[in-house]
């Protein structure tokens, strides 16, 4: 148990997201969140789009986990260090399945709004992810 309330938010939100239980992410996220993080070209305008922007990741990933070994609140403000990982099985990113697992660090950035993730920002090392895709030179 995190000592902040808006960390065990955070928690909770990627263990659902590890699960794959879509049908929870609306106790984290409320209808009007923005996610800000590039996904495929893209970001997320509201709950639905975000949802079906990770279920997308997940379809690509089908084993796909977010990891968080820090967490860090201030304020509305929160930041968590993060571990994305998976194996490769559908297309991502235009990049056909490779069968290759990947485990990338990223941070998280998100804003609170009444006790939900109002706005997220998140950034993995995108170049790290490619490499062990094998379609980007090590």
């Amino acid at each position: 148990m995190f000592e902040h309330k808006h960390q065990q938010l955070l928690k909770n939100f990627y263990d659902a997201a590890s699960d794959g239980q879509w049908d929870k992410i609306g106790d984290f996220m409320p209808e009007d969140a923005i996610n800000h993080t590039p996904l495929q070209g893209r970001t997320g305008k509201g709950l639905a789009d975000i949802k079906a922007e990770f279920q997308e990741l997940v379809k690509a990933f089908p084993d796909f986990k977010i990891e968080a070994s820090d967490i860090c609140v201030e304020g509305d403000k929160a930041t968590a260090r993060i571990t994305i990982s998976g194996t490769h099985k559908g297309e991502f990113a235009g990049i056909p399945p490779t069968g290759k697992r990947i485990t990338v660090g990223g941070i998280d950035y998100v804003h609170i709004k009444h006790d939900k993730l109002a706005e997220r920002w998140g950034y993995y090392d995108q170049m790290q992810m490619m490499q062990q895709l094998g379609v980007m030179p090590g």
